[in-house]
């Protein structure tokens, strides 16, 4: 569904849009929905969500893989990932933990997140 979804947009930009930048971002549950859905579930306050999606859009979002959007740019939000596809935290130092969500890799640290 997400890459449908992405794709499906960007080929929107690209043939009938053009002056339109498009994307996708994946982001965590709000801290209100999960509320019903138990204390495993991962989640994160929509203040702290908005700055993230801020970062991401401004820096042209991430591109962990070798995409290349249909303009020829790839994102430079990677860059700032303090817990995606590290060993460590760059804040505290603790070993990162891995989880499966919705078949996708979530990364986190134990110490400075919640999961």
């Amino acid at each position: 569904v997400c890459n449908s979804t992405m794709y499906e947009l960007l080929d929107l930009c690209a043939t009938r849009y053009p002056e339109t930048k498009g994307g996708f971002i994946h982001v965590p549950y709000a801290t209100e929905q999960v509320l019903t859905k138990g204390a495993s579930m991962a989640s994160m306050e929509i203040t702290t969500i908005t700055k993230g999606l801020e970062a991401a859009i401004q820096a042209g979002g991430t591109t962990i893989r070798s995409y290349t959007s249909s303009l020829g740019v790839t994102g430079l939000f990677q860059l700032s990932c303090m817990v995606h596809a590290q060993k460590n935290c760059q804040e505290c130092g603790s070993t990162i933990k891995i989880v499966r969500v919705g078949g996708r890799s979530s990364y986190y640290c134990p110490h400075c997140q919640k999961s």
